[in-house]
Order: structure tokens, then C-alpha cells, then sequence
């Protein structure tokens, strides 16, 4: 079992470690769970959905508040410090980092991909779906606008790391002026709302893809058999 989990799980592909490296059990099981879970009808899921969301929007919230408390606003004017001596005033993480940053800003704008994905379950779609595009963008934008600066004013810029800004800063930053437990706790509590907001990352698609295969059925891409319905479950097959 130990050789299993040294060899197959925990293992991060280079050369940033970003990704598993093939074959990630780990991984296949989980997406295995979910497709299990999405059979077993869509409002079920719909609120383990709600639920993952609202868990990681929160976690994310407590943070943000965590630091603005312990916030120092001479980090916020730190512009070029002395161990960066070589970076530039514009751009400091060069072209890449512009796209990272773009790419997270985009997930504001991809999110409303799942309200419109289930435009048949609503009562009113021409005015339910642009209102619940319009508020998920605004609410999105908003909390990554906060937790973006709360994160600026608790630690220095040059020391966030890109891959995991929140966790490693809440667990490196020793100059905090919150307490050493409190610190710790916070980032306990915190990894486990991210680890169960990845859930909407992961069954969100998953769920939209059905709806997606019915438009094609309907649509004459696949076999009309795909869009009969399930009893036990009241899911497409």
C-alpha cells in the first residue's frame, strides 16, 4: 500500500508540479464518485453544488476578513523592494504572470456557464438567466477584487506564491500581527472550505454535460435512446 500511494498518488508533473502525473488514481476515483453521484438526479445535486459554492465562497470571505484585520498598509506601497532588485516596475512576473492573473480574473466570466446550462429548469429563463449571469459575475468579481488587495496588505507581493497564494501566506507570514494559533487555524480552516469548493469545480461541468447531451439528442448527434428518462433516478440515460 505504501508503494501504491508513493508511486501513484501525490506525485506532481514538472516542471511547475501543477498537474498529477499519469496514471493519478487518485483522480479517476473521485471523477468515478461524481459520476456516480450525478445519476442519482439533478436536484440533488444541484444542492451539493449550492453547498460546495457557498463553503468555498465562504472560506474565501473568512480569509479576506482575516487579513484585512492583520492588514498592513505599507505593503501596499511596497514597490520595489531591495531583494528584487532585478524585476521591473512593470509587469514583475513578465508576460506569464499577466496571463495567470488574466485567467483567474477570467473565472469570473466562465461561471456563467452554469446558470445557462440549465435554462430548462427555470420558471421565467429570458429574465431568470441574465439575472443570475449578472449576479454571479458581480459576486465573483467582487470577492476575487477583495481577497486579491486583503491578500496584497497581509503579505508582501513578492512573496505570494503563485500556486497557492492564500494557504502559504497565512502559513509563512510569521511577522503577523495575529496570533501564532489563530494563524494556524485560519489556515486549517480555510484548506478544508478550498478542498470542498473544489466539488463545484469538478460535478458543475459534469452536471451541465448532460443537459449539453440532450441538446444533441434532440439535435439528431446521438441516439434518441440517450434521452429517455431513467425511472428510479428521473435522470436522462
Amino acid at each position: 500500500m505504501f508503494f501504491i500511494s508513493k508511486n501513484y498518488f501525490y506525485r506532481l508533473s514538472s516542471p511547475d508540479g501543477l498537474l498529477s502525473e499519469y496514471p493519478d488514481f487518485l483522480s479517476t476515483i473521485v471523477i468515478l464518485i461524481f459520476g456516480i453521484c450525478c445519476c442519482f438526479g439533478l436536484r440533488k445535486n444541484l444542492a451539493l453544488t449550492v453547498i460546495s459554492s457557498a463553503v468555498n465562497v465562504g472560506a474565501l470571505l473568512i480569509a479576506t476578513i482575516y487579513m484585512f484585520i492583520h492588514a498592513k498598509t505599507n505593503h501596499y506601497s511596497i514597490i520595489y523592494p531591495g531583494i528584487t532588485t532585478n524585476i521591473k516596475y512593470f509587469l514583475p512576473y513578465g508576460i506569464l504572470g499577466l496571463l495567470s492573473a488574466t485567467t483567474i480574473s477570467f473565472n469570473a466570466f466562465v461561471r456563467s456557464s452554469a446558470p445557462s446550462s440549465r435554462a430548462q429548469e427555470v420558471k421565467r429563463p429570458p429574465y431568470s438567466l441574465p439575472a443570475a449571469s449578472v449576479t454571479s459575475i458581480l459576486i465573483v468579481g467582487l470577492v476575487t477584487t477583495l481577497s486579491a488587495l486583503a491578500l496584497t496588505l497581509y503579505y508582501p507581493w513578492f512573496y505570494v506564491d503563485a500556486e497557492n497564494a492564500f494557504l502559504n501566506a497565512l502559513k509563512d507570514n510569521k511577522e503577523s500581527t495575529g496570533a501564532n494559533f489563530g494563524r494556524i487555524f485560519m489556515f486549517c480552516l480555510v484548506g478544508s472550505g478550498f478542498v470542498l469548493g473544489l466539488l463545484t469545480s469538478l460535478i458543475s461541468p459534469m452536471l451541465a454535460s448532460i443537459n449539453v447531451c440532450l441538446a444533441m439528442v434532440h439535435d439528431g448527434f446521438m441516439p434518441f435512446m440517450f434521452s429517455r428518462v431513467c425511472r428510479p433516478f428521473k435522470v436522462f440515460f
